[in-house]
């Protein structure tokens, strides 16, 4: 009974995350939805090995630090190569 429930709530909460994503894609754009993704793997990432107690070599900690920096870098050019839309002139 135990695994029957585990599985179930694993798809609701799977089904949820998959709603919520549509949900939060029809309210920004494609490429900043794509960067918080990127940025929520990278959370995950760091949250499953402290949580599991996993060992973290110098490799895994320079694959989050580039995730993080190209998250800063597009942030840092979006807003520096930013052109007002006629709305907002």
């Amino acid at each position: 009974s135990a695994p029957l429930l585990d599985l179930f709530l694993s798809s609701f909460v799977q089904y949820m995350c998959t709603l919520s994503s549509y949900m939060v894609l029809s309210l920004v754009t494609h490429l900043s939805f794509a960067i918080a993704n990127c940025l929520k793997r990278a959370i995950l990432i760091v949250a499953a090995v402290w949580y599991y107690g996993q060992p973290w070599s110098g490799l895994n900690t320079l694959g989050v630090a580039i995730a993080i920096a190209g998250i800063f870098c597009y942030n840092t050019a979006r807003q520096f190569f930013h052109r007002p839309t006629p709305t907002e002139a």
